[in-house]
């Protein structure tokens, strides 16, 4: 969170040069080929886009790197080399050298030094603020006293006692910003953190002037107040930053610590746990029901249902058998299994996932590369302005320079325009909040405003997740109630998604089944009233009866079947069920002038169903998270801005990838961690409620930057003439910054009417 100097990071616990250890670099490095190496680091103390543009010049100037790219919001760089070239430690003490301090993702080093930036940002945060506010008691006297109502020795003293309690929020609560500027002038880019450092440093010692010869004016509670909200600042986003990428480090948690591995051949084949990092591919590993599938891999012996939602987004638990394909990451939920591990570590679909997650994390937009090019001019704009107006008051009028260049700082100091958005965003948070609707993202409501595209996942977004009995067609004499009945009954005691799905609606059956018997990845077969009954897939059912059950459905992985010896008695489709209220709100995305687009893991014949019934514009089924992130970057490429809905780890590279990212309060915890918005009752109308509060914070912004902009325009003449001084500008500065914060509150009203 804060700069550190180079010295500073050498003197850390662990030396540089472990990181050169292949052993070490085996949790953090990929080996991309024979010549080059990939990582993502943790980069400490980047402030402003110059920070990212000094640091990745400046490892592009490295002989070596082939690569590097940052991501302004998770501070995560992205670094390829050449490891025959250049070492990993030579890269981290360039960063050093640069002023910065990085260490890799998820590593031990990270988390202490996470607690570390936490336990300073917070005592900076409580100094400058218990400070701040007797600054302020003093300052409010003082302006009181003005015009001869205070006398002259209180008002040196009470000066003099502001000044003293100044002077630690100046030296250490301050210090990241005068670190900031002291290495982004050392480097020549100059960052915001140079003006703040400059202002800071002439009002306090301005006001210290004034104090000492008892002319003037103070302004030592501006800067207790600026360095105040400063720290705050930097600290939550910090926090934000810290909680998102350590969920995406825990994704790798997802994988078991160990396995149990069978050694041996024949009877004298035994088991013997191992960790999981010590597994080769060819190895054979043992598989209990319900624990998480260790690697990727096939199956040698058994039959069982796997859960793969987690990583494909499919709600059905999948049957698998001998030569079916597992994947690290899903649960094994019936039945034991002997596997053949073929893929571990970074090889995996689930450390793929991850991998495509960081990558579009640390994917630039064009906003933020013009930001990266503006910064700079912008800080070297106020500077020499400030230097002008110096100089030539240093010539016409000694006595002005001052208190001259100090109203142009404050003037220029661009309080209201800085407030302009965050304060049109806090206030529309606030109104999201009163509606269930969480924002993590400062700038998503914009993002919302400005999108093309509204991009929706299937199962667990759209739909509930959760399987519901869609139709009976009974086949033979029996009423679909009796058909029912007797299929809850067989199922009463199951587990599997569609056997809660016939209990929950044949409860009122009130039959009994005995004499069960279960078969993995197929069927169960039970007496109910001394007759014996059949109940699962079409294969099923026509390996124990002989007889084939007819094709009545497009997607016939949704239907089970229910039969005797005597034929098939019904047929049981399956749906999951749509979240009440999706099809008004796709209504409301398309007359707002979006375009809707469906992308789904499950199948094209249950995708083009949901589709058509719905009215999406566009629709893509059996897309893999790779290929959903890459039909993302293209419409990126074209200049379509997209808003994405998704609610699974299997989502996780879109969410990062998408302009801003939406998902339900029963998403996974990673989703919602990538997601700028998260709905938080689950309640689908929110999303037409941010569409609405999108464009009126659009609307608001518009109209704080245009009264910033007119503001600064109309008094920096003023300034620059000497017309005001810098008591003026502070109070025109603060009620500015004032109408701009009121005028952002209207926002509030926004969250209070029902139906907005």
């Amino acid at each position: 969170m804060y700069n550190t100097s180079r010295q500073d990071f050498m003197n850390a616990p662990a030396p540089l040069s472990v990181y050169d250890n292949e052993r070490v670099q085996d949790s953090f490095v990929r080996k991309v080929d024979v010549a080059t190496r990939e990582t993502t680091l943790l980069v400490e103390g980047i402030t402003c886009p110059s920070c990212i543009r000094k640091i990745e010049q400046g490892l592009a100037a490295l002989g070596g790197v082939s690569a590097c790219a940052i991501n302004f919001s998770s501070h995560q760089a992205r670094v390829r080399w050449d490891p025959r070239r250049l070492r990993l430690s030579g890269i981290l003490a360039e960063i050093a050298r640069l002023g910065y301090r990085a260490f890799p993702c998820g590593g031990e080093q990270e988390q202490a030094q996470f607690a570390e930036s936490r336990r300073a940002g917070l005592l900076r945060i409580g100094l400058a603020g218990v400070l701040a506010m007797q600054v302020m008691m003093i300052s409010i006297g003082l302006y009181a006293g003005q015009g001869g109502a205070m006398d002259a020795e209180l008002r040196d003293f009470l000066r003099w006692v502001a000044a003293l309690l100044t002077l630690p929020v100046l030296v250490y609560c301050a210090r990241p910003f005068y670190l900031g500027a002291m290495h982004g002038l050392r480097n020549l880019a100059p960052g915001m953190d140079v003006p703040v450092s400059l202002g800071l440093t002439l009002a306090y010692l301005g006001s210290l002037w004034a104090t000492w010869t008892q002319a003037g004016h103070v302004y030592f509670d501006s800067v207790v107040m600026l360095v105040f909200f400063l720290s705050l600042s930097r600290y939550l986003e910090f926090m934000a930053r810290h909680k998102a990428n350590a969920q995406l480090a825990g994704l790798k948690k997802i994988i078991p610590a160990t396995a149990r591995r069978l050694v041996g051949a024949g009877a004298t084949r035994q088991r013997e746990t191992v960790p999981v990092a010590d597994l080769q591919p060819g190895d054979c590993v043992a598989l209990r029901a319900g624990e998480i599938i260790p690697a990727d891999g096939v199956v040698l012996r058994g039959q069982s249902q796997v859960d793969e939602a987690l990583i494909t987004g499919e709600s059905l638990p999948v049957a698998k058998g001998p030569g079916a394909r597992l994947v690290g990451g899903s649960v094994n939920i019936a039945s034991p299994l002997q596997m053949r591990v073929e893929q571990v570590g970074e090889g995996s679909v689930l450390r793929q996932i991850t991998r495509l997650a960081e990558r579009a994390q640390a994917h630039k937009s064009r906003l933020t590369g013009f930001a990266d090019r503006v910064a700079s001019w912008f800080v070297v704009g106020v500077l020499a302005l400030a230097a002008v107006v110096s100089l030539y008051w240093w010539q016409a009028d000694p006595a002005l320079a001052l208190p001259v260049t100090i109203s142009v700082l404050v003037v220029t100091c661009p309080c209201a325009l800085a407030l302009a958005t965050p304060s049109a965003v806090a206030s529309a948070s606030a109104a999201l909040l009163q509606r269930g609707i969480a924002c993590t993202s400062a700038d998503a409501l914009e993002r919302v405003a400005a999108s093309d595209d509204f991009i929706f996942d299937k199962t667990g977004t759209l739909t509930t997740g959760a399987l519901q009995l869609h139709e009976v067609r009974p086949c033979a004499a029996m009423s679909a109630a009796q058909c029912l009945a007797v299929a809850a009954a067989l199922e009463q005691d199951s587990e599997h998604p569609l056997g809660r799905a016939l209990v929950r609606a044949g409860a009122a059956g009130h039959c009994i089944a005995d004499d069960l018997v279960n078969y993995p990845g197929g069927g169960l077969c039970g007496r109910v009233d001394g007759r014996r009954y059949y109940l699962g897939s079409r294969r099923f059912i026509k390996a124990q009866t002989g007889l084939t059950p007819p094709e009545a459905a497009p997607d016939p992985a949704t239907l089970a079947f229910l039969a005797d010896a005597g034929g098939v008695l019904a047929a049981f489709s399956f749906a999951d069920e749509l979240r009440p209220g999706i099809a008004a709100l796709l209504g409301r995305i398309r007359q707002a002038g979006k375009r809707t687009v469906l992308l789904s893991g499950d199948r094209r014949a249950a995708v083009t169903q949901l589709s058509a019934s719905l009215g999406f514009d566009e629709r893509h089924g059996e897309l893999d998270p790779a290929e959903k992130l890459a039909l993302l970057q293209r419409n990126a490429a074209a200049g379509r801005r997209a808003v994405m809905f998704g609610d699974g780890i299997n989502d996780v590279p879109s969410l990062a990838a998408a302009d801003v990212a939406i998902s339900m309060n029963d998403a996974t915890d990673l989703a919602q961690v990538h997601s700028d918005i998260v709905i938080l009752n689950d309640n689908v109308d929110n999303v037409a409620f941010i569409v609405l509060l999108a464009r009126r914070t659009m609307n608001i912004i518009k109209q704080n930057i245009a009264w910033a902009v007119g503001y600064n325009l109309g008094a920096l003449p003023a300034a620059c003439l000497g017309y005001l001084t810098p008591w003026m500008a502070a109070v025109g500065m603060s009620l500015s910054s004032l109408l701009v914060v009121l005028n952002a509150l209207r926002l509030m009203q926004t969250g209070t009417g029902a139906g907005q």
